[in-house]
């Protein structure tokens, strides 16, 4: 879900070698085909996160679930998963640098 916040890898790969085959044409209108692709995706990932909760709202049991202590802690618990491999990345990059 996270895939518009950072350049895509094959995007890039795909352009380059587009460069480097002298055919930019052809990279730009893969890139744009791949890019057009993923935002699909991604435009029904959140459709379906939409219309999947107001679905689910309408169990009682979701509604007890959701009002649970913990429900509420697993956006941080989640949040602070993702800072810690965060960290742990850049300090391994870090160290490959020296």
């Amino acid at each position: 879900m996270s895939g518009g916040l950072l350049s895509c890898p094959s995007a890039l790969v795909v352009l380059l070698a587009a460069i480097a085959f002298h055919n930019v044409a052809l990279g730009m209108t893969l890139v744009a085909a791949f890019s057009a692709g993923l935002a699909g995706v991604l435009t029904a990932l959140g459709l379906l996160v939409i219309y999947g909760g107001r679905w689910l709202s309408r169990f009682p049991v979701a509604q007890r679930a959701a009002g649970s202590p913990l429900a509420r802690a697993v956006p941080a618990i989640s949040a602070r998963a993702i800072t810690v491999a965060g960290v742990a990345t850049t300090i391994q990059a870090a160290r490959g640098l020296l």
